[in-house]
């Protein structure tokens, strides 16, 4: 039995294909660089994860081990074809590089951080990894673990911890940080 389709169907069965391919090689490449970010995050207890991965400057877009210049960058600008994911201001991802020895660190009351224009690279750094980069990797930790689940009550319960780490910035009832640009952690649990 030969099936038969009109030509209007087969060029939209065509176009359907095309685009479909096409999306797929994006999203592959979008998950690849995201990869590069993620192992930095978790492996060697994110030692590898540094301020300058996380926030930077434009001029240092073509880095190969930064793809898209920096984290939150490639995370708002770069992985569309997962949805939408801008935050308005970088003002709301907790640190911003604002320029070459100037950062903007966002006001976190529990942690007692007070919002800060023109912080220092130490001052930055030292938020960075006493707060920001645990934060960032108990996300991802969660995240991974969410995966390798198999009955409803552990996945059930993984995505309530994601859902109460993104919203409330707590990992069983202790405080971790509050981190105002929750699509960009929803989008990192997408990505993995």
């Amino acid at each position: 039995m030969e099936l038969k389709l009109s030509d209007e169907l087969k060029e939209v069965l065509e176009e359907y294909l095309n685009n479909s391919d096409e999306k797929y090689v994006e999203r592959k490449q979008v998950i690849e660089k995201w990869e590069k970010y993620k192992k930095k995050i978790i492996d060697n207890d994110g030692k590898d994860f540094t301020l300058d991965d996380y926030t930077n400057t434009i001029k240092n877009i073509n880095d190969d081990n930064r793809p898209n210049g920096y984290l939150f960058n490639f995370i708002q600008r770069h992985t569309s074809v997962f949805g939408s994911s801008r935050c308005g201001n970088e003002k709301h991802c907790g640190i911003k590089k604002k320029s070459e020895n100037s950062y903007f660190i966002q006001k976190d009351s529990v942690n007692k951080i007070d919002e800060k224009d023109n912080a220092s690279y130490e001052e930055a750094e030292i938020i960075f990894n006493k707060y920001l980069k645990p934060f960032l990797k108990k996300l991802i930790e969660l995240s991974v673990s969410l995966r390798e689940k198999k009955e409803q009550d552990d996945i059930e319960k993984s995505i309530n911890e994601i859902d109460i780490l993104i919203a409330k910035g707590k990992y069983n009832n202790k405080y971790l940080y509050k981190y105002s640009a929750r699509q960009i952690l929803r989008k990192m649990v997408v990505l993995d």
